[in-house]
């Protein structure tokens, strides 16, 4: 897998208060994030396609990490994971692969 673009890293206030109260940093999750290591929503090097996944998308498929895989293939939509931080919560990291991109770091509740 070729390495996700970035573009301009937001991390919003939820985000920031949940990584520092677990003495963490976004910059390990966007780490794994950026080689396809989604977290919950699997490694993209270990996720199949079928043609028609590979094609359609989200129109193919309720499964995230195709979903993932095939908007990453085809450069369209976003790419989104989810880690948990040491004390459990949910951080989700979603990169927009459109003209403008951008990655933004967020707890669910925020989104």
């Amino acid at each position: 897998m070729s390495q996700l673009p970035l573009g301009k890293v937001t991390v919003t206030s939820g985000a920031v208060a949940e990584l520092a109260e677990s003495a963490q940093h976004a910059i390990m999750f966007l780490a794994r994030h950026v080689r396809g290591h989604w977290g919950t929503f699997g490694d993209c090097d270990q996720i199949e396609l079928t043609d028609d996944e590979r094609r359609r998308g989200w129109e193919a498929t309720e499964d995230d990490a195709k979903i993932n895989k095939s908007n990453l293939l085809n450069r369209r939509d976003r790419i989104m994971s989810e880690y948990r931080t040491l004390p459990g919560k949910r951080l989700w990291i979603i990169t927009s692969l459109d003209r403008d991109g951008g990655t933004t770091v967020l707890l669910p509740e925020e989104y």
